[in-house]
């Protein structure tokens, strides 16, 4: 099937397979059909309450059917979808939906009692949008059975704008086209060799990069179906081995934390099969400990093939093929994707020398909305500098080994110590603040803060915890504190990292 924009994988699969099931949702069903509908139901809606080609509208929704309805339903007129990591603050949201202008939302009763909140922050914001009924003001999205004008929407316009924290502490709203998204789905849904019997295990937010291409996008590019859950705490349920064994998934994507927990799960030979009964399991979003795939091995007897990649491409860049895993690495990138490894210049190092990761293809992003100088730095001589350090070896599987950027990954999702340190710096009495990384042992990372005050003031950890935890999402915010007049800093005045990252590991590992 050819699809030539994001919403044709619905649409003609629809058109093909009406009555296969798109979607599983707790004891609901949706049909390629049925979807199809919700999405048009959505997309009229929006048109006929202002609406239009190019407008930005947020998703601001927990995993659902509705999700996907609304993510495809702002697509299918023209508009940009701005989904939206639900575990952010007030504050936060709308400083993102400032920034590109949004002057729609489509929300749930679960964030009801934010709403009021981020309508005060969000300057542009006009109108408010929800499935069914809730207890504030919204626009409600009901099936409609009126015909929705054709919108003549080509491979090169916007899809998405996704936000991702930047190093300098602005948020940076990754542009991807149509074009884009696509390719990268096709892709990964051929090289991974998905079929349209699969059944994908949707286990991260739906928000994330990950979790929307290679769980939902690139199951739907095969016509497979896609099991829905809340959310990963579902896995520890006790209907969730009934579910199992009802739905029979044989595909899933999760990061490190989620197989780790697996790991420690009870398991016997008996019974391993019906515990993870998956064909295929991808990992991403953060470096998978070789530890935990031996482990992992160990307990299933299958493997965790683990791949990489950034928003900025869409997401995926490289990943493990099923014929042969080299444990450790990230895999080959994808086809009709080049990576090289460069120097400090962007001449290309030798074979297994550490340096740059960069890459160009189809799937990577158009650049960041409104922010044209860190654009041209990023995609600079037509290569995406990702900030990672690998190597390459000579079959061409690539080892990540450091970061150039400061980023941490806290369960495989970005935290850049830039922001929090902003944060920081304006509590009364703060001096110096730089806050680090350190493993947790389960393929994510903690950060840890170090803080140097004022000897005349009163500052105390516990009230910069509740400070930090007021002003900025939970997963962001650091879990240690320590207040010290010993903070290193070079002959520049700059603070050294990486030796603090070697501190913070002796002082809680």
């Amino acid at each position: 099937m050819e699809f030539k924009i994001l919403p044709d994988l619905i649409s003609k699969n629809a058109a093909a397979y009406p009555d296969k099931v798109c979607i599983f949702f707790k004891e609901c069903t949706y049909t390629y059909a049925q979807v199809e509908q919700k999405i048009v139901s959505t997309a009229i809606t929006l048109k006929n309450n202002g609406v239009r080609r190019g407008d930005r509208v947020v998703i601001l929704l927990e995993n659902s059917p509705e999700f996907t309805f609304a993510y495809f339903g702002i697509m299918k007129l023209g508009a940009i979808a701005v989904p939206t990591n639900v575990f952010l603050k007030d504050r936060e949201i709308a400083i993102n939906m400032n920034d590109c202008d949004a002057e729609y939302i489509i929300t749930s009763e679960t964030f009801a009692e934010r709403m009021t909140h981020i309508f005060e922050l969000a300057l542009q914001l006009k109108k408010i949008f929800s499935y069914g009924k809730v207890s504030f003001n919204t626009v409600h999205i009901e099936d409609l059975t009126e015909e929705l004008p054709e919108v003549n929407i080509l491979p090169g316009d916007l899809a998405l704008v996704l936000y991702t924290s930047g190093t300098t502490g602005r948020p940076k709203g990754v542009m991807l086209e149509h074009r884009n998204v696509l390719a990268n789905a096709e892709t990964v849904a051929a090289f991974m060799k998905y079929n349209s019997d699969d059944r994908m295990l949707l286990v991260l937010p739906m928000f994330h990069a990950t979790s929307m291409l290679a769980s939902m996008l690139a199951s739907l590019a095969q016509s497979a179906g896609v099991i829905i859950l809340e959310s990963i705490l579902e896995v520890s349920k006790a209907y969730y081995p009934k579910m199992l064994a009802k739905l029979k998934p044989t595909l899933t994507v999760g990061v490190p934390a989620l197989f780790a927990t697996l790991t420690r799960a009870k398991v016997t030979p008996e019974t391993r099969e019906a515990v993870f009964p998956f064909r295929i399991a991808l990992c991403g979003g953060a470096p998978l400990p070789v530890e935990i795939i031996n482990r992992f091995k160990d307990v299933y007897g299958k493997i965790i093939l683990e791949g990489y990649g950034l928003s900025e491409a869409s997401p995926v860049l490289s990943v493990n093929p099923i014929t042969k895993q080299k444990v450790g690495t990230i895999g080959v990138p994808l086809p009709g994707v080049d990576i090289k490894i460069v120097d400090e210049n962007d001449n290309e190092a030798p074979l297994n020398t550490p340096g740059e990761l960069i890459a160009r293809g189809p799937n990577v992003m158009r650049g960041y909305w409104n922010q044209p100088e860190e654009s041209e730095r990023t995609l600079r001589n037509g290569w995406l500098h990702t900030g990672d350090i690998a190597s390459q070896d000579e079959e061409g599987y690539i080892t990540i080994i450091d970061r150039l950027k400061d980023l941490i990954l806290v369960k495989g999702m970005n935290v850049y110590p830039r922001e929090i340190e902003e944060l920081l710096y304006k509590y009364s009495g703060v001096i110096t603040a730089a806050v680090v990384g350190i493993p947790d042992g389960e393929g994510s990372e903690i950060p840890v803060a170090y803080v140097k005050i004022n000897p005349e003031s009163e500052v105390t950890v516990d009230a910069l915890k509740k400070y930090i935890r007021h002003n900025i999402a939970s997963f962001k915010a650091p879990r240690r504190f320590i207040i010290t007049d010993d903070i290193p800093l070079n002959a520049g005045g700059k603070v050294m990292k990486k030796e603090l990252r070697e501190r913070a590991k002796k002082d809680f590992m």
